[in-house]
Order: structure tokens, then C-alpha cells, then sequence
């Protein structure tokens, strides 16, 4: 059965102040991310990619389809609690790129409460 909110209480944080191109795992296995602050620290739009893989080298950004995508304008931040936490089945990796499915890096600054 699929973890939910109810299983687990609270999220933790995650960090990570260097997210570019490569692609990061941020956590193995089933994951809720229940919310995000993003900022993009270049002076064009950047987007984050999000993949529901086990680990980083299962994804080859710019040719994996990303499960979710996220923009953040120029210099820009977003923040957003999640009412309905996204599921990750295998995992959740990441990738900021300068396009929707680019494999061009983009500084981005990302935190993240997962469970």
C-alpha cells in the first residue's frame, strides 16, 4: 500500500543550494513531497524537473520525461505547501534545467519537505 501523510506525521527538510543539470536523488523508495521553496538564482526562467525514479542514474536529463515540472522566473522564487502531497513511487530525483525538458543546467536553489 502506498505511504500517505497519515503513515508518517510530519515531514522533514531537504536542502540542497547547487541544483543543476546533473541529476540528484533526493530520496529512494516511496516519497511524499508535501512542499517546496525554489529560487532561481540566474537571470533567465529555469524549471525544475521531477522524476519518479529509484536513483539518479536512472534518469538522463533532457531525454527522461519528468513527472512533474516546475517553473521559476528570472532571479525569481517560488513557494508552495502542498494541500495534496505528490507521490513518488520509486524515489524522487531532480534536475534544473533551462528549459521544460532541456538538459542545459540552471542554478536553483531548492528545499523541500519530504516524508
Amino acid at each position: 500500500m502506498a505511504k500517505t501523510i497519515k503513515d508518517i506525521g510530519a515531514f522533514i527538510p531537504y536542502r540542497n543550494d547547487d541544483v543543476v543539470a546533473t541529476a540528484e536523488l533526493v530520496q529512494a523508495g516511496e516519497t511524499l513531497l508535501g512542499s517546496f521553496s525554489l529560487h532561481n538564482t540566474t537571470a533567465a526562467d529555469a524549471f525544475l524537473q521531477l522524476f519518479d525514479a529509484a536513483s539518479a542514474g536512472a534518469v538522463t536529463v533532457g531525454t527522461t520525461v519528468a513527472d512533474y515540472i516546475i517553473p521559476v522566473v528570472a532571479n525569481g522564487i517560488e513557494n508552495e505547501p502542498l494541500s495534496v502531497p505528490l507521490y513518488f513511487k520509486n524515489g524522487l530525483v531532480i534536475a534544473s534545467t533551462t528549459a521544460t525538458d532541456g538538459s542545459s543546467g540552471a542554478a536553483m536553489d531548492v528545499s523541500f519537505g519530504i516524508a
